[in-house]
């Protein structure tokens, strides 16, 4: 009996890795309302460019620099950079988002999480579920060095997966 639970067990994760590793993951890059797709691999996208990963749109519509606010604490030399998103869900199930999806990587490579800071707490992209065809928009705040200008956002929209969005924030 304990070995065929064990088999079960290692049955099911075979089972498991090989469904999560059957859905295409490359990375598409939608051409505005035609819907047309180029595919694209291991390419570095810009703002404004809506980017397609495995059903999971996502647009960087905005970029600004910002001062910490009165209650924000910040490292000396460093600055918010404060990134607008829209993520769309043009899957036919549904999908979750996190602001932890994302990150920031700075020009020394280190990639830092999101920020929860006054500066952008009106518009703060929340984490939940988009329903097929749902969208949601807000910001993200994070901590960069004062005049880095290759700063890039990553976006990570699964967490089984290592395939990820990147988009220059120049």
């Amino acid at each position: 009996m304990k070995k065929f639970l064990i088999f079960s067990v290692i049955g099911i994760l075979i089972i498991s890795i090989v469904a999560c590793g059957s859905d295409d993951e490359t990375a598409t890059k939608v051409d505005g309302e035609k819907k047309e797709v180029e595919k694209v691999e291991n390419k570095e996208f810009s703002v404004g460019e809506s980017i397609e990963l495995k059903g999971t749109q996502l647009t960087v519509t905005n970029v600004e620099k910002v001062q910490a606010g009165e209650y924000d604490f910040i490292k000396d030399g460093h600055e918010y950079l404060v990134a607008t998103v829209e993520i769309k869900n043009n899957g036919s199930s549904n999908i979750s988002y996190n602001p932890y999806d994302f990150k920031l990587k700075n020009s020394n490579g280190n990639m830092v999480d999101v920020e929860f800071v006054s500066v952008n707490q009106n518009n703060n992209l929340e984490s939940g579920e988009l329903a097929p065809d749902g969208t949601v928009s807000g910001t993200l705040a994070f901590e960069a060095p004062i005049g880095d200008e290759n700063l890039q956002l990553i976006y990570t929209p699964s967490f089984w997966s290592d395939k990820n969005i990147t988009v220059n924030l120049q």
